[in-house]
């Protein structure tokens, strides 16, 4: 048994190598290059890595990836005929990115015609490059702290966003005002087209001194929203900066209802939403043409199910509900409505549905189409 197991062993070992040999398309001058240690400011550096097919066909590279989205490859995509060279240029972003690295590209060659078809693709010379270097961080400064600028000031952000909170919740954000001007600036208002919930509090007084900071607390109270989803509004901050005087801050959440710590036995005897389906799929239809289907929601709960909104993307149309309040067991439909006009290609939609159910207060229903040109063929569907 040990004779067939090593005989084995070295009959694999010598069938990869004849395998390995025999698909050797290309010859790179050099497999690794390192840049050394450069500043961050220098951006993005690069460098070619020649190669060479050392095939008697022509070949053709059928695949070049990057092990991450900092290393950024392009390469000869023409066919290479024998003895003909090409290059693959991978570079790397150094902004925001100190310290050293070490990334690999992959790269597979395959014999083609001189047309560039590939007969097998698996039958590839695959070779491993790598880049390596040490980046050297530059000294951060205003433009770091607060990148958002707007005339002679600039903020930490200028999107106030909460995530996911509960209609009893009622959250703060800072958000660091700086000017980096020569005179004093002044916050005279706050302008919140009427959404009570947004409250701005200037705890360090409405002036911004030259090269000097304040920090505004942004306070929501989300039970007076009175809606469910993602709310994003535009607020204008009104100003005396000569430069530009209204700044605009954006204020946004996804709100669900509040629910709380139950018991055990609330939890069983709560609603719940369930749905025939999530998902529809249209299937080819042609540019112009509006399809429609239909989701049915049920209550498979032991308490009423409150259908509080519903919600569609852009590109479709949901009906409200024939009921909003369901009894355990009830059903009710929303009928959605897709309009595939001025669009084309693979179209992805979504409906949103709020409700009770402390377990799942927000799905996302999803419509999908392949939308043609209307002077390509399509096998238009629609259905439930």
């Amino acid at each position: 048994m040990k004779k067939m197991t090593i005989i084995g062993v070295l009959s694999l070992g010598l069938a990869t190598n004849i395998f390995a040999q025999a698909n050797k398309f290309i010859e790179f001058d050099n497999s690794t290059h390192d840049f050394g240690t450069f500043k961050e400011e220098l951006g993005t550096v690069e460098h070619a890595f020649k190669f060479k097919n050392v095939s008697d066909s022509p070949i053709k590279l059928t695949y070049v990836k990057a092990s991450c989205g900092c290393t950024t490859p392009t390469w000869s995509k023409d066919v290479i005929m024998p003895g003909g060279t090409g290059e693959v240029i991978a570079s790397y972003g150094a902004k925001n990115r100190p310290g050293s690295f070490n990334k690999t590209i992959t790269v597979k060659a395959a014999k083609s015609d001189d047309k560039g078809f590939i007969a097998d693709s698996n039958a590839a010379d695959v070779k491993i490059l790598t880049i390596k270097g040490e980046v050297t961080p530059r000294v951060k400064g205003v433009e770091d702290w607060y990148p958002q600028k707007d005339g002679s000031l600039r903020f930490s952000t200028n999107h106030v966003n909460y995530g996911k909170i509960t209609t009893k919740d009622k959250p703060s954000k800072d958000m660091v005002i700086y000017n980096e001007g020569n005179k004093p600036v002044t916050i005279e208002n706050v302008e919140t087209n009427g959404k009570s919930y947004i409250e701005f509090v200037f705890n360090q007084g409405k002036t911004v001194k030259p090269k000097d900071s304040i920090r505004v607390s942004v306070k929501y109270d989300a039970e007076k929203v009175g809606d469910y989803d993602f709310i994003h509004d535009r607020c204008t901050m009104v100003t005396n900066d000569d430069t530009s005087a209204r700044k605009t801050i954006y204020v946004g959440a996804t709100i669900e209802p509040y629910v709380g710590e139950l018991t055990p036995e609330q939890k069983a005897n709560a609603p719940k939403v369930a749905f025939q389906k999530e998902t529809h799929d249209f299937g080819t239809i042609t540019e112009g043409e509006s399809v429609k289907t239909e989701f049915v929601i049920k209550n498979e709960g032991k308490s009423d199910l409150q259908i509080l909104k519903t919600k569609a993307t852009c590109g479709c149309t949901a009906t409200e509900p024939e009921k909003k309040n369901l009894k355990p067991g009830e059903s009710t439909n929303i009928n959605v409505t897709f309009n595939s006009s001025g669009k084309e290609g693979n179209q992805t939609k979504q409906i949103t549905v709020v409700t009770n159910d402390p377990e799942r207060p927000t799905v996302k229903l999803t419509i999908k189409a392949n939308v043609n040109k209307k002077d390509a063929p399509s096998n238009s569907g629609s259905g439930k």
